[in-house]
């Protein structure tokens, strides 16, 4: 099944017990097969601990490619041509119009144009945790169990409210720009702070951000603007140093004052 065919399906704008139902359904039928080490992992877990709705659920397991197409070959199982397979470890499939990201757990080799990284090792998941962008992405769940497998203090960090990137931030941002974007991203989202380390890797190379594509830096622009705080969004922008690459005209606003008679707020770019 190709890209272009998931028109006909009507994928859900949040996860409902269909959804996860179908994701326990999922897990089970790896598990059976052997394949105990088989998580929900990412976005669905952060957002679970702070109690607001996700979009989709993501898993990951120790199955390698060739096990996961075995294991998922049933006509109920319709998986994408475009999934990376062995290249990446990453499977789409799609159950009943719904799209699930199945991925095996893996290392990250070198990266060398700031994206994606050349290539990967098939690990486990306390590698696959340390690969992460950031801790509160980084958390395991498996639901049978009713376990979570936390090693990058992800649970801690969300009950603390900031956004701290999984072992050195320098490497982090060095290896894929758009997590600079994306830490933003999250913190507008969520209702976070960066934390002090995280951000100062931000400034370090916010200049990077420039290689990324228009079409990338597009997709996250548009979920700090819809976020529910998108002004604090455009401040961790400018505070970041993102702002001035990518926006210079916006960020110059910074040094337009007002008149504080009439504009007690400050300067036009918080007036805007």
């Amino acid at each position: 099944m190709k890209l272009k065919e998931l028109m006909s399906f009507k994928l859900n704008e949040e996860v409902d017990d269909k959804e996860y139902n179908i994701a326990l359904e999922i897990i089970m039928k790896f598990k059976k097969a052997g394949f105990k080490e088989t998580f929900i992992v990412g976005g669905y877990n952060r957002n679970k601990k702070v109690g607001i709705p996700s979009k989709d659920i993501d898993l990951v397991t120790e199955a390698r490619p060739d096990d996961i197409y075995k294991v998922l070959a049933d006509e109920r199982y319709h998986i994408l041509e475009e999934s990376t397979g062995e290249k990446h470890g990453i499977i789409f499939v799609i159950v009943e119009g719904l799209q699930y990201e199945i991925a095996t757990m893996r290392e990250d080799g070198e990266y060398t144009d700031g994206r994606r990284p050349d290539e990967v090792i098939f690990s486990d998941k306390e590698h696959d945790a340390l690969r992460r962008d950031f801790t509160v992405n980084s958390i395991f769940y498996d639901p049978i169990e009713d376990e979570y497998y936390d090693p990058t203090g992800g649970d801690a960090d969300i009950a603390r409210k900031i956004i701290r990137a999984v072992g050195d931030p320098n490497k982090r941002f060095e290896e894929d720009y758009l997590r600079m974007l994306r830490a933003v991203r999250f913190a507008a989202q969520l209702g976070f702070r960066i934390e002090n380390s995280t951000l100062e890797a931000v400034k370090a190379s916010a200049g990077n951000i420039k290689d990324i594509s228009g079409e990338r830096v597009k997709a996250e622009m548009d979920k700090i603007l819809k976020s529910d705080k998108p002004g604090n969004g455009l401040k961790l922008l400018a505070k970041s140093g993102l702002l001035v690459t990518l926006f210079p005209e916006v960020a110059d606003l910074v040094n337009y004052d007002q008149n504080p008679k009439f504009h007690p707020e400050g300067n036009v770019f918080i007036h805007t």
